[in-house]
């Protein structure tokens, strides 16, 4: 699950915020782009033993096949609590 999400049209980014124990990484998801929805899917399972913690991970929305002009709904679920959000 996501803890959230951000957007810079001027640096023309979107940065993902979710929890880690020690091992997350960029490459630990992989954002998928079609038929207008962006939905963040995790492909490397966080097996690490450290305490949950926020970490952010910034992505071109060019990468990421987002037009900055157009919106889009995301299709994730978002949850508040990292110690919640399920490594």
């Amino acid at each position: 699950m996501l803890l959230g999400l951000a957007t810079d049209f001027d640096g023309k980014t979107i940065t993902i915020e979710t929890a880690s124990n020690g091992c997350t990484n960029k490459g630990s998801f992989r954002l998928d782009f079609k038929n207008n929805v962006l939905t963040v899917y995790r492909i490397q399972r966080d097996t690490c033993k450290a305490m949950p913690s926020k970490v952010k991970f910034t992505y071109s929305l060019e990468e990421v096949g987002i037009n900055p002009h157009k919106p889009f709904p995301v299709g994730n679920l978002f949850i508040v609590n990292e110690n919640l959000a399920g490594m």
